[in-house]
């Protein structure tokens, strides 16, 4: 889906009714003036999948939510971008509560803006792919269980491996916002995260893993060894 808005009011697309599962895949929308997306008075479990949205005078994803809303919304694999001017926002906060989080999507983080009266809190997430194998000969494990969490253990992913020995790409948290602004008392930094892995006859071992070093998306090795024979005692 292509969609074009030329003029300096209104929005591309513009979002204002209570809907809940909403899903909007492989989108782009381009506005010469005023906002990209509008969402405004939102529902719960709503994705967007594949989207680019530039706004070239002018805000790219504008939010107006109504307190008491849920107001749950998350972009998968997005491009998001606002115009060069210095009230032009990728990300703007207008009113309300709500959720917000963007996946393995590409925008400016210093072009956020939050007004007094806005409480939604943003995350930010990256994916990242877990790869079990035997310490011995490399060779793949499937079903090693895989658990990944922040440094403060919070657990944020528990899966087994496949036949391949891997992990499906899950979200990985790299940092959120909470609250009215970006600053240092609202900004969490999810840099390590701490991945383990355990596996029937294998020992268990972990890694420590920096998103934001590893970069955005990543695929990360854990070698598990053969564990030892049992010793057996037998009382005379």
């Amino acid at each position: 889906i292509n969609i074009t808005k030329a003029g300096a009011t209104q929005q591309a697309m513009s979002i204002k009714t209570n809907l809940d599962g909403t899903k909007i895949i492989n989108t782009t929308i381009h506005a010469s003036g005023g906002d990209g997306m509008y969402l405004s008075n939102y529902g719960e479990n709503n994705v967007f999948i594949n989207l680019s949205i530039v706004s070239s005078t002018g805000d790219a994803v504008h939010t107006f939510f109504t307190a008491g809303q849920a107001n749950d919304v998350t972009f998968y694999n997005a491009t998001i971008t606002s115009g060069g001017g210095a009230g032009d926002y990728d990300f703007w906060a207008d009113s309300g509560a709500g959720n917000v989080t963007f996946v393995n999507s590409t925008f400016d983080n210093t072009k956020l803006l939050w007004d007094s009266d806005a409480y939604t809190n943003l995350t930010v997430k990256y994916y990242t792919d877990v790869s079990v194998k035997n310490a011995s000969d490399g060779n793949v494990i499937q079903n090693a269980n895989v658990t990944i969490k922040t440094v403060d253990e919070l657990i944020e992913y528990n899966e087994n491996t496949s036949l391949t020995g891997l992990t499906t790409y899950t979200p990985v948290s790299a940092y959120s916002i909470n609250g009215t602004s970006w600053n240092a008392d609202n900004y969490t930094q999810y840099d390590l995260h701490n991945i383990s892995a355990t596996a029937d006859t294998f020992r268990y071992n972990k890694t420590f893993y920096n998103l934001t070093a590893s970069g955005k998306t990543s695929t990360i090795s854990l070698y598990l060894t053969k564990s030892s024979t049992p010793f057996t005692f037998t009382w005379q």
